[in-house]
C-alpha cells in the first residue's frame, strides 16, 4: 500500500516509527516494510474495500492529524469506491474522537471538484478567501 504513493521513498517508515510512540507502541525498531504497515494499520484508523479477496482500495489516517493517502485501483475507479472510504473512514474518526480534515494533492482536480461539491467539507480559506494550498518540500542538506 505504501508503495503506492509516489512521494514516498521508504514508504514513511522512519516517520511513522517516531510517531508511533504516541500510543506507546514499542515494538518500532527494526521493522520491514510488510511489519511497519501492519503497525501503521494498527496506530491509525484506516479502512478498505476488497472485490472478490483483493484490494480495491483503501484510505489510512495520517499521523499528523488528516485523512492521507487514499487510492481507488484503476480497475474500480468511477465506482463511488472512493466517496465509501472516505465516509466511513471519516465516521471511524469521529467515533474515535478525532476532528476530520483531509488533504488533496493540488493536481487531483477530480477529488477537489468532488470535495467541493460534497456537503461534508468546507475549504480552509486564506484570508483574501483564496483556498488555503499546504506545499511539502523535500530538502536534501
Amino acid at each position: 500500500m505504501t508503495k503506492t504513493w509516489k512521494y514516498s521513498e521508504d514508504g514513511g517508515l522512519e516517520q511513522t516509527k517516531n510517531l508511533c510512540k504516541f500510543k506507546n507502541v514499542t515494538r518500532v525498531t527494526c521493522l520491514n516494510v510488510d511489519d511497519f504497515l501492519r503497525l501503521k494499520l494498527e496506530c491509525f484508523p484506516s479502512v478498505c474495500i476488497r472485490f472478490k479477496g483483493k484490494l480495491a482500495g483503501f484510505y489510512m489516517y495520517e499521523h499528523l492529524g488528516y485523512l492521507n493517502h487514499q487510492l481507488v485501483f484503476e480497475e474500480h475507479r468511477g465506482k463511488g469506491l472512493g466517496a465509501i472510504l472516505e465516509l466511513v473512514l471519516s465516521q471511524k474518526c469521529i467515533r474515535h474522537g478525532i476532528n476530520v480534515c483531509k488533504l488533496v494533492e493540488i493536481g487531483n482536480a477530480p477529488v477537489i471538484a468532488a470535495t467541493k461539491r460534497s456537503k461534508y467539507w468546507t475549504t480552509a480559506k486564506e484570508e483574501d478567501g483564496n483556498d488555503v494550498v499546504i506545499d511539502f518540500w523535500n530538502i536534501d542538506a
